[in-house]
């Protein structure tokens, strides 16, 4: 199988400089990558033979300062939707993954017309009253530790970015996002991995909860980057739902995706 070269561009968006990497053609796929990274996944890779694929990195840098937290992430959100538009892209599929998964949900609650997709990858994105989900505050302290660490681990080697990260990031969902999930329309994939430590496999079970055009999917034996551990059956999956929404594969079975 032919592997694809993505490319890497830079846009500059009101005064701001945003990296982008691209390959492939066919139905726009938009990746908004986690914090502090701008890497091709294996999942990327096979969706590139089948689709056009962007992956954009988070602008957590040049951003105005704010204390208002929705506000900070509603100026990202804007500023990757400028970029779009600045790419002649009036609608796209668009993929947010971890951390990243809050500015995806953002942008298809405050600029429906443009996805027409959305795919949510081992999001993490609950506020912590609603993860408990009777798990006991012992199991749900650990699951903050794991993704206090996390965040931390993915801005290390950009310490001017961490206050900024764990500012805009490190603290719990504002209520407003739930609202918002609750209302949007746009047919929705969730993906997360059965043995995800980061982001709990009963993160998926609550947007299921939440949102009304919600496809949960579990991939078996997978873990938080569950697109590099089990790349084949997230493209296969993800390639599917862009193309047949809820008619898809998976609304056929059991909504497990086994080896």
């Amino acid at each position: 199988m032919t592997e694809m070269n993505f490319i890497e561009h830079t846009l500059t968006i009101t005064g701001t400089k945003l990296r982008y990497l691209s390959a492939g053609e066919g139905p726009v796929l938009v990746c908004v990558q986690d914090i502090g990274t701008l890497e091709v996944t294996e999942a990327q890779r096979l969706l590139a033979l089948t689709h056009k694929v962007l992956v954009l990195e988070i602008p957590l840098l040049s951003m105005p300062a704010s204390k208002n937290q929705a506000q900070h992430k509603e100026q990202m959100a804007g500023l990757l939707v400028a970029a779009l538009a600045a790419l002649g892209l009036s609608q796209v599929n668009l993929w947010g993954r971890s951390f990243s998964a809050q500015i995806a949900l953002l942008i298809a609650c405050l600029h429906k017309e443009m996805v027409r997709t959305l795919i949510l990858l081992a999001p993490i994105a609950l506020a912590p009253q609603q993860q408990s989900g009777g798990s006991g505050q012992s199991g749900l302290g650990d699951e903050v530790k794991r993704q206090a660490l996390y965040l931390e681990e993915l801005v290390r080697d950009r310490p001017e970015a961490a206050a900024v990260a764990q500012s805009v990031f490190g603290t719990a969902l504002e209520p407003a996002y739930i609202t918002m999930m609750a209302a949007l329309e746009c047919p929705t994939l969730i993906l997360c991995g059965t043995r995800d430590q980061i982001s709990p496999s009963n993160y998926g079970r609550l947007y299921k909860e939440i949102m009304p055009k919600n496809n949960l999917v579990m991939i078996y034996d997978a873990g938080h980057g569950l697109e590099n551990e089990r790349p084949q059956p997230v493209r296969e999956v993800v390639a599917d739902y862009v193309e047949r929404h809820d008619s898809f594969l998976v609304t056929r079975q059991d909504g497990l995706i086994n080896p």
